[in-house]
C-alpha cells in the first residue's frame, strides 16, 4: 500500500498542470504526489495526437501553458533562443517549443518519478482518506485526489460510420483515438472527414505524402476564428453574466453556443485554401450518407455529390459534447450523493471541489469554468484554483 498526500488521476495537460501548480503554490514535495495514467510517459497521448494530426502551432497564445507564471513560456523561449518559436500577433507557440517547455517542467519537478503507469478501477473513502485501486492490483491511499482524466474514450463517431462497422479497421480510423494508427496502414486515395482545425491539419499533413490524392470532406464552408471560444470567456467580460446563472441546463446551453466547434484560425485557412487551389487537396462540401467496403476499397456516398472510391478514411470529427464521468467516479458519486446536472456533468464548488479533498478538472468542470474548461487555459485556471483551495 502506497501513501500519498495528493493523487492526480490523469497524466495529460490537466494532470501535469495540476502537479506543477501544487508543487509551486502549495509547496508540495514531488515525492508526496502521484500521477496515475496508463500511458508509458506523461503527456503521451497529447504528443501522439499532435504528431498524428500534423499540428505545427498551438491555437492558444503564449500565456497559455502548464506553468504558474504567465510569461514562463516566453521566458523559456528567450533563455534557450527559440527564434522561430512563436507565430502571429498572439505569439502562438510552435508544437516543438510547447513540448520542450512541458518536458522542462516535468524534468525540473521530477514528475517522471511521480508517474504511476496504471489505470484506476475503484475509488473509496474511509476515515478521511481516499483509497484508490488500480488495474494492476495496486492500492494507493491519499489525502486528496484530482480527477483529470480527459476525453480519450469519448470520440464523436458519425452514424454512417457506426452503421458500417468498419471503424478501427485498417480502412477507417479516428485520428483522436488512443489506439495505435500506423502511417503504413493509410493508403491513397485518402478521405479526411471534418471541417475543423484537426481535419485541415490532417489533410495538409497527408497532402505532402499523397499530393492530389487527399479529399477533405466537410458539411460546411470553413469557419474562421482565431480561438475555440471568445477570449472574453477568460475574464469578467463574459464570465460575469455566467456567474449570475445558477441553472446548469442554461449553463450547458451557453457552453454549447460559445464553443466554436469546427472552426479554424486564419493562418490555417490560408494554408488549406492554398492546398486546394494547387490541387494537392480536393474539397467536397457535403454530408456523407454511407460507406461500404468492396475488396480493399471503400465506396462513400454523399447526400448530393457523386460517390467516391477511396482506400482509407481518417475521421476528424472531434469528441462527444458531453463529458462522460468514469465508471469508478460515477459509482463514488452515487455512493456519496454528489451533485450533478441533469446532463450528468458534475457540479463541484467554485474551487472545483466535489467532495472533501476530491477535485475535478477538464470536461468535468464544464458547468463551473465555462467554455474554456477543456483547453489549456482551462487547465491552467483549474490547477490554480485547486492549488489555492
Amino acid at each position: 500500500m502506497t501513501d500519498k498526500e495528493w493523487v492526480i488521476i490523469g497524466g495529460g495537460v490537466c494532470g501535469v498542470a495540476a502537479a506543477v501548480h501544487l508543487i509551486k503554490l502549495k509547496e508540495i514535495d514531488s515525492s508526496r504526489l502521484m500521477l496515475i495514467d496508463p500511458a508509458p510517459e506523461l503527456l503521451y497521448e497529447w504528443k501522439r495526437k499532435a504528431a498524428r494530426t500534423g499540428m505545427t502551432h498551438l491555437r492558444s497564445p503564449s500565456v497559455h501553458h502548464l506553468d504558474v507564471e504567465p510569461f514562463s513560456l516566453q521566458s523559456f523561449a528567450k533563455k534557450y533562443r527559440w527564434k522561430t518559436g512563436f507565430s502571429g500577433p498572439y505569439k502562438k507557440p510552435s508544437v516543438e517549443l510547447f513540448h520542450a517547455h512541458c518536458d522542462s517542467l516535468i524534468q525540473t519537478y521530477q514528475l517522471k518519478d511521480s508517474h504511476c503507469p496504471d489505470t484506476v478501477i475503484k475509488l473509496d473513502y474511509t476515515k478521511g482518506k481516499y483509497v484508490i485501486s488500480t488495474q494492476h492490483g495496486q492500492t494507493i491511499v491519499s489525502d486528496n485526489v484530482i480527477v483529470a482524466t480527459g476525453r480519450s474514450n469519448q470520440l464523436n463517431q458519425p452514424d454512417w460510420v457506426k452503421a458500417s462497422g468498419l471503424l478501427s479497421t485498417a480502412h477507417i480510423a479516428h485520428v483522436l483515438s488512443s489506439a495505435d494508427i500506423s502511417d503504413q496502414e493509410i493508403s491513397k486515395p485518402l478521405l479526411v472527414v471534418g471541417g475543423g482545425i484537426t481535419a485541415c491539419q490532417t489533410a495538409l499533413k497527408w497532402s505532402e505524402k499523397f499530393p492530389g490524392e487527399v479529399i477533405l470532406n466537410s458539411r460546411h464552408d470553413f469557419r474562421i476564428s482565431e480561438f475555440d471560444s471568445s477570449p472574453g470567456w477568460m475574464g469578467p467580460k463574459l464570465m460575469a453574466s455566467w456567474s449570475d446563472i445558477d441553472d446548469p441546463q442554461q449553463r450547458r446551453a451557453m457552453v454549447s453556443k460559445a464553443r466554436l466547434s469546427g472552426s479554424i484560425p486564419g493562418s490555417l485557412n490560408r494554408r488549406i485554401k492554398k492546398a486546394i487551389l494547387s490541387g494537392k487537396v480536393h474539397f467536397v462540401k457535403d454530408q456523407v450518407e454511407t460507406v461500404s467496403k468492396n475488396s480493399n476499397k471503400l465506396r462513400v456516398t454523399f447526400s448530393q455529390k457523386d460517390a467516391l472510391t477511396v482506400k482509407s478514411i481518417l475521421l476528424c470529427t472531434g469528441y462527444d459534447q458531453l463529458a462522460a464521468v468514469p465508471e469508478w467516479l460515477a459509482d463514488f458519486a452515487v455512493q456519496y450523493n454528489l451533485p450533478s446536472a441533469p446532463c450528468g456533468t458534475p457540479l463541484p464548488d467554485s474551487r472545483l471541489k466535489w467532495h472533501d479533498g476530491l477535485f475535478l478538472m477538464g470536461p468535468l468542470t464544464d458547468l463551473i469554468l465555462g467554455p474554456t474548461a477543456r483547453n489549456i487555459a482551462g487547465a491552467k485556471k483549474a490547477a490554480g484554483l485547486i492549488a489555492q483551495a
